[in-house]
């Protein structure tokens, strides 16, 4: 595999471990973090966080946040995948929902 020396031997596959593609990374979060500000902005929206984490497992960082600031609120994509590829990838909008509809 091309790639199998940029990524961590953590658990998940999903934090990369070179220089250049974390550096990629951050810059396009700080360009996505500047349009969701421009957005609201546009919809003058005054109570809005922004809160930008990082971490090697995905389920545990959306669900720090969400804790940390009481949201009421969360808007999670899904790839949609079959029910099939779920169950052998694993799903992180659904674990996401597990955990936090178990903490409240």
């Amino acid at each position: 595999m091309l790639w199998s020396g940029l990524w961590t031997n953590s658990s998940s596959p999903s934090r990369p471990n070179h220089p250049f593609i974390e550096k990629n990374m951050k810059i396009n979060a700080s360009r996505i973090v500047e349009k969701v500000k421009e957005i609201h902005a546009e919809q003058s929206l005054n109570e809005v966080t922004i809160d930008v984490v990082e971490g090697a497992d995905a389920r545990h960082v959306i669900c720090e946040p969400v804790e940390k600031y009481n949201a009421t609120m969360l808007v999670l994509g899904s790839h949609g995948h079959g029910r099939l590829k779920r169950v052998v990838l694993g799903s992180v909008s659904h674990s996401v929902h597990n955990t936090l509809t178990a903490l409240h």
